[in-house]
């Protein structure tokens, strides 16, 4: 990635960090809870006193609550950085575009900008923000459990595991798709952007030459395209997220 796409996350570090930490703690907790759990069906197998169960339960109802707590705070620390990021990128865009010269607005359609300065930069806070969480996410919940499947049983985890190499080829072909579909709609959704564009800052040309439904029936043609890419890039995408639901088992 460019250095200059890094930069504006560098201010938010200390967010980021935070979040790492609260991500450890919520994942710390959820591993905790069905520990707690085998607690009490053990107690409850070897009739223990009413009192050890309940003590057990209310251990698991608080730290249901701390990981609740830990979870909210996490989203709080990433998902207000990628706000804050993309406040900070938006207002650099609208700065770089007043200092563009005259010969570019020649040679880029309105709906083009409007569409980078909408549609991307809303993608870019779900890199940012949801993006950059899940990516964390992962990585420490798939460190924690390939550390606790290796303590149980090496043979049989490595055994599981062979299956991995086959699955990342596959996802990175389909998530190439998804790319060059997710690119394909923008590039669309740019087009649909510029098309009312000049419809409404040249609606006087368009009722003085009595074009209405000309231009009615070319915006429904491109919405339909639009439609199109994005159903195809739903089906690219969907078929990526059955191919890892069913070598995880089924869970995400």
């Amino acid at each position: 990635m460019p250095a200059r796409f890094w930069s504006f996350a560098r201010p938010h570090t200390r967010s980021y960090l935070a979040g790492l930490l609260l991500l450890l703690l919520t994942n710390g907790l959820s591993l905790w809870i069905p520990w707690l759990l085998r607690r009490a069906v053990d107690a409850m197998e070897q009739r223990a006193e009413v009192i050890e169960v309940a003590t057990v339960a209310a251990w698991i109802a608080g730290v249901a609550v701390a990981q609740a707590v830990a979870r909210t705070l996490s989203r709080w620390q990433i998902l207000g950085a990628s706000r804050r990021i993309v406040f900070d990128i938006r207002n650099a865009f609208f700065g770089h575009l007043q200092r563009l010269g005259a010969a570019f607005y020649d040679t880029h359609r309105t709906g083009d900008i409007m569409s980078r300065g909408v549609n991307d930069l809303q993608l870019l806070q779900s890199f940012y923000g949801p993006g950059a969480m899940n990516l964390l996410n992962t990585v420490i919940v798939y460190v924690a459990v390939l550390v606790m499947l290796f303590r149980i049983d090496v043979t049989l985890t490595l055994v599981s595991l062979l299956l991995f190499p086959a699955l990342l080829l596959v996802v990175n072909r389909l998530s190439r798709g998804v790319y060059s579909r997710s690119m394909a709609v923008q590039e669309q959704l740019a087009a649909i952007s510029n098309r009312a564009q000049e419809n409404l800052s040249g609606i006087q040309q368009v009722k003085t030459y009595a074009q209405e439904e000309r231009e009615i029936v070319a915006f429904k043609d491109l919405c339909s395209e639009f439609r199109k890419r994005n159903l195809s890039m739903a089906v690219v995408r969907g078929s990526m997220m059955s191919v890892i639901g069913v070598a995880s088992g089924g869970r995400r």
